[in-house]
């Protein structure tokens, strides 16, 4: 897997958001982003696709497509203080999800926990072990 820093994109609630202080995104919301979208690309290499967001109470689908589905869930995620992330591998579609609980406004540990399982026969563990937030600081 690479471990070249990508800025994330621009965000449509941007304009929402930031308006008052003149379209200006905070720099530790920039360093925020940057980690989740390298977590994401990071897992999408590793082989695994974001497929919902939940925020507490209800559960957005994502639409298909790894790039699509990834800036959808920017969206959703930085429109919230904390949120679940659910993934599934790639090639199985039957396999039960793993997920991520991201906790925004805590800078580089925005990655609060995630789902484990002993086997990891899947090997999402694995991926989550090797994601260092501060390389993408």
């Amino acid at each position: 897997m690479t471990n070249m820093i990508e800025n994330a994109p621009a965000l449509e609630l941007d304009k929402i958001l930031y308006a008052r202080f003149s379209d200006r995104v905070p720099a530790a919301v920039v360093r925020e982003r940057r980690v989740v979208w390298n977590l994401l690309k990071h897992l999408h290499e590793a082989g695994f696709k974001p497929i919902s967001v939940n925020d507490g109470d209800d559960d957005t689908a994502l639409l298909p497509g790894s790039v699509v589905a990834m800036k959808e869930a920017m969206e959703l995620i930085f429109n919230l203080d904390e949120v679940h992330v659910f993934f599934r591998r790639i090639d199985a579609s039957k396999a039960s999800p793993h997920w991520i609980f991201l906790v925004l406004g805590n800078d580089l540990d925005v990655v609060s926990d995630w789902s484990f399982n002993r086997s990891d026969n899947d090997g999402f563990n694995a991926s989550m072990e090797k994601f260092n937030a501060e390389d993408y600081a």
